[in-house]
């Protein structure tokens, strides 16, 4: 049987680094297949080259036993290839349905745009992927969760015989997880080849006919995931066991309490509390929707009211941004492009430029040193393990796992009280996963509260000490000890 899409020998070099080696590798039609890899293994190089993002170095990408060259990105879409990237690809300040039809609105007399028939081919797009959103909103509006599923609903309206996700689930709750898998196995049931990247060893599981692992640039392993699960596959991709990684140090002892006042992040005008301890994890979860992105934006001053921070004998009102990072609360956001790396700032940069207000001061103005920020950064880079080629990197050239780990390391840099933590570990390999869980304990264990949203629930169950589940902007339940269970806290965020 011939394969709907093969890569021969494919291979992509920059100076001085191979991204790819040559790689030879073949997708049916009607099947699933797990791409997974360390941060930084050639995944997105990739894709990117089968996408018609960037031109290979060396062998050829065949569809349907016909060798094609991609020169650009239409040229592959031509082809039928469609790609939903990690970092969201769309257009904030568009409606939904221009983003969903983007290219391809429909128009009256040649001319006009067809308000009428944009809004339903939208609403027909978005009934595939569940989402229940008005075309006509404002995309900037939706959860990046819903984001994600708008730019889902954008490829499979392309018809696609050939798709890609990178990360699709990042930011997704469970039902909405299992929502998707259902319709990728229905995608698949339609003879489509799906390239499914992720770092979730159990959705590789559940979901993939087949598993393709590559480690520093090489094909390590390709072969049916019955062959290659559990403890097998995280050796190979990691190499060495999820004990030897991911050993997490026990709970640090508890200290002040802080209190969160006048939380509302609907301004609904029913505001409650929130507390948590110096050296405890509090994690929050909650269906998407759920208000847990929202609440930590009230909380770093962009609510429509003001949080009171409170500690013993301190009140703080947390009325803008500057005033929260003054009051000592960090965060390390969801939306990392958009909202986490400063492009203009090299690696370095970006991991100091939280702590320019403890520089000397000349009339006021941080006098920025290269030299400290490089031996700062250097620190940080070594320390969770960053790959690049040095403190001197520019950010957009990491990968995405290694921005993440660079947001965090800015938040790490400064002496926080409350450092709050929006989906940490999106995006990030099983060895930096493991890695940002110490960090996270570590700092617990210097004082610092933590409060950690995911949508990972075993995530929580590892690392939080108490759970409090979120429904329409207010906490639902509060969960410790043995009660912190995937299945428990899904039941409370549904119910």
């Amino acid at each position: 049987m011939t394969a709907l899409l093969e890569v021969r020998g494919l291979g992509k070099s920059y100076p001085g680094t191979v991204a790819l080696h040559p790689t030879s590798l073949w997708f049916n039609a009607g099947e699933i297949t797990g791409i997974m890899g360390k941060n930084g293994a050639g995944k997105s190089t990739l894709i990117r080259l089968i996408a018609g993002a960037e031109s290979p170095s060396v062998g050829c990408i065949m569809v349907d036993g016909r060798p094609v060259r991609f020169s650009k990105t239409s040229d592959a879409a031509a082809a039928g290839v469609a790609v939903v990237h990690q970092e969201l690809s769309d257009l904030p300040r568009a409606t939904v349905a221009e983003n969903v039809l983007l290219g391809d609105l429909p128009r009256r007399a040649g001319q006009f745009i067809d308000g009428a028939r944009r809004d339903a081919l939208a609403r027909a797009a978005l009934d595939r992927v569940g989402l229940a959103t008005d075309p006509r909103s404002r995309l900037a509006d939706l959860s990046v969760a819903d984001r994600r599923l708008v730019m889902i609903a954008r490829a499979l309206r392309k018809d696609a015989r050939i798709l890609i996700l990178d990360e699709p689930t990042a930011s997704l709750n469970e039902p909405e997880i299992a929502r998707l898998h259902d319709l990728l196995r229905v995608l698949r049931g339609e003879g489509r080849a799906i390239l499914y990247i992720t770092h979730r060893m159990q959705e590789v599981d559940m979901l993939c006919d087949r598993v393709v692992v590559l480690r520093d640039g090489h094909l390590v392993a390709d072969g049916p995931i019955d062959t290659c699960r559990g403890e097998r596959l995280i050796s190979i991709i990691a190499g060495q066991s999820l004990a030897q990684k991911s050993s997490v140090s026990a709970a640090a002892p508890l200290g002040a309490r802080l209190t969160l006042e006048n939380l509302d992040p609907f301004a609904t005008g029913e505001p409650f509390e929130l507390a948590v301890r110096r050296g405890e994890v509090l994690g929050l979860t909650g269906l998407a929707g759920a208000g847990r992105t929202e609440l930590f934006e009230q909380i770093m001053g962009l609510g429509r009211s003001t949080v009171t921070l409170r500690e013993t004998d301190e009140r703080i009102e947390l009325r803008s941004p500057r005033a929260a990072v003054a009051a000592g609360v960090s965060i390390v956001p969801e939306d990392r492009r958009g909202l986490g790396i400063i492009a203009p700032f090299d690696l370095a940069g970006n991991i100091t430029a939280a702590s320019m207000r403890r520089s000397r001061l000349f009339r006021g103005v941080p006098l920025l040193s290269r030299r400290i920020d490089h031996r700062r950064g250097g620190e940080m880079i070594a320390r969770l393990g960053i790959r690049a080629i040095g403190p001197s990197a520019g950010i957009g050239s990491l990968s995405g796992g290694n921005q993440q780990k660079a947001i965090i390391a800015r938040s790490l840099t400064v002496g926080s009280r409350l450092l709050l933590l929006d989906e940490p570990t999106h995006g990030v390999d099983v060895d930096a996963k493991a890695e940002i869980y110490g960090l996270v304990r570590k700092a617990a264990a210097d004082g610092v509260a933590v409060i950690l949203v995911s949508s990972d629930l075993p995530e929580l169950e590892r690392l939080a000490d108490r759970v409090v589940v979120l429904a329409n902007g207010r906490p639902v339940a509060e969960l410790t000890g043995p009660d912190i269970a995937e299945k428990t806290m899904l039941r409370h965020a549904s119910a």
